[in-house]
């Protein structure tokens, strides 16, 4: 039963830091910070990645 566990928390790790790796691309993308998107990704999992999605463009990259 442990060894269920362990999995299973494995498992949920592993689709939080993908998630985290998308996010904190399409946050990159629209000009914030890397960390920002990952740690989105990270908090939230699915629900991370729409917030990331539906980001304005970051203002100073918009200057540029």
């Amino acid at each position: 039963m442990s060894a269920e566990i362990n999995l299973t928390c494995f498992y949920i790790l592993a689709i939080l830091f993908v998630c985290g790796l998308i996010a904190a691309r399409i946050s990159k993308e629209k000009g914030y910070s890397f960390l920002v998107g990952f740690a989105l990704g990270m908090t939230f999992g699915f629900v991370g990645l729409i917030i990331a999605t539906i980001l304005p463009e970051n203002a100073k990259r918009q200057e540029e």
